[in-house]
């Protein structure tokens, strides 16, 4: 996903978006079902904490392209 971000694949990124959705979700589900044993749950914390860092630099490469959208939209001209 950050690597599509990095070359504004911003439809790549909402695929993408979506299949990190169900694996944050499995690995939470995973540490609901029972205990992970220690190594599992540090493996688990490293990913967790990789995707919330891959999240904040892709909202800043996408934060503007969202400020310029929203300027075509808001703009006079874009109001016909």
């Amino acid at each position: 996903m950050l690597e599509a971000a990095r070359r504004s694949d911003w439809e790549e990124v909402g695929r993408q978006e979506e299949r990190c959705r169900t694996l944050v979700a499995a690995l939470k589900a995973a540490s609901l079902e029972s205990p992970l044993p220690p190594a599992d749950n540090r493996r688990r914390m490293d990913l967790l904490r990789r995707i919330l860092a891959d999240d904040a630099e892709i909202r800043g490469r996408a934060d503007p392209w969202l400020k310029q959208l929203e300027r075509l939209i808001s703009s006079p001209h874009a109001r016909r």
